[in-house]
């Protein structure tokens, strides 16, 4: 038996009329009483009671015909999932992210792809850049959001996303109600950056603005997690102040607020 002698045999139960039936299908009428006749024959039973005027469902063909629908509609999801598979709308999603993706990139991506690709299940994985180039360069990994890199010609990219230096002070400190703060603001201050073997581009990058401004003694610890530079000052103040790196004269200048007040606030518990 045929899958297409399967949809006649549907498509006569439809219409309960061997030309309207036809004229659906696209196919001659004796040729359909012919694809009917014949899986009759092949299970031994009719499912049809035929006269000039007048087309009936036997029982034991309504019994059939649940049957065949079924699997009719069974067949056309696994077409349908087979197709959505193929252009990626189906499976399974591993997506490694560094830590700082979470506040901005990350829930949008994610949001995006529950709106565009709802049939796709999204495994995520934190970790550092270089982990990830490791990652899709053995196939643990279909997609990474991460900083920028030397990337191997096999790895393709693009920026998604540029994001500014911020500098952290608590509230108490000698420079957080100033408006622009100089890097000699923070000459006796020990600052908090990337770890290098996790984050080399960023570390290098703020390594190279130190220079730039003559900050060579400048005291550093670098950290793995953004997170880890917040717990410190929060056991201290209730208020932390953001400023925004100002890029033009890096040594006369330095990280400006552009607010009167405090981007965010965190509070003790």
């Amino acid at each position: 038996m045929e899958l297409r002698q399967l949809r006649y045999a549907v498509a006569v139960a439809d219409h309960l009329n061997f030309r309207e039936a036809s004229r659906a299908l696209h196919v001659a009428q004796p040729s359909l009483s012919v694809q009917i006749k014949q899986p009759e024959e092949e299970i031994g039973v009719a499912l049809f009671i035929r006269s000039k005027r007048h087309v009936e469902i036997t029982r034991q063909g309504k019994v059939f015909l649940k049957t065949a629908r079924e699997a009719l509609a069974m067949l056309d999801r696994s077409v349908s999932s087979a197709r959505r598979a193929e252009r990626g709308e189906v499976g399974t999603l591993r997506l490694g992210f560094v830590a700082t993706a979470l506040f901005n990139i990350l829930p949008r991506l994610l949001e995006e792809l529950k709106t565009q690709l709802p049939m796709v299940t999204v495994e995520l994985r934190e970790s550092p850049s270089s982990t990830q180039m490791q990652s899709l360069q053995l196939g643990d990994l279909d997609l990474g959001l991460g900083y920028l890199e030397e990337l191997p010609k096999q790895i393709s990219s693009a920026i998604v996303l540029s994001e500014p230096f911020i500098l952290v002070l608590h509230e108490k400190h000698r420079a957080a109600k100033k408006r622009v703060v100089l890097f000699e603001d923070l000459k006796d201050d020990l600052l908090l950056i990337p770890r290098k073997d996790l984050f080399p581009t960023k570390y290098q990058a703020i390594i190279d603005l130190l220079l730039a401004a003559g900050m060579t003694d400048m005291r550093t610890q670098e950290i793995e997690h953004p997170l880890t530079a917040l717990a410190p000052l929060r056991r201290q103040t209730p208020v932390l102040r953001l400023f925004r790196l100002q890029r033009k004269n890096c040594r006369q200048g330095g990280w400006s607020s552009g607010l009167s007040k405090p981007m965010f606030h965190l509070s003790k518990p």
